[in-house]
């Protein structure tokens, strides 16, 4: 398993890669990291802070949310041969 973190500015921080490379080793995903993010990476899964909702959801919006959304998103990046969706969503 692998720790992934976004691109956001904060995380190339020196100190936060140092961090990472301490605690995670070899084994996390992000900008200068041992496993390279590529830039304007599509990304396939619905926003993180939706789930932290979860207890407040319905099940068709929990539904809606999460597999309706993903598998529409998977499409689109098969549809365009891996690249990217951002445009298209």
């Amino acid at each position: 398993m692998c720790f992934q973190h976004d691109g956001a500015p904060p995380h190339k921080a020196r100190i936060v890669q140092q961090y990472l490379n301490e605690t995670y080793g070899e084994n996390w995903i992000g900008i200068n990291g041992p496993i390279q993010w590529p830039p304007k990476s599509p990304d396939l899964t619905p926003l993180d802070f939706f789930l932290n909702a979860c207890d407040e959801l319905s099940r068709e919006m929990f539904h809606k949310a999460s597999v309706r959304e993903v598998r529409r998103r998977l499409d689109k990046c098969l549809e365009v041969g891996g690249g990217h969706i951002e445009n298209l969503l």
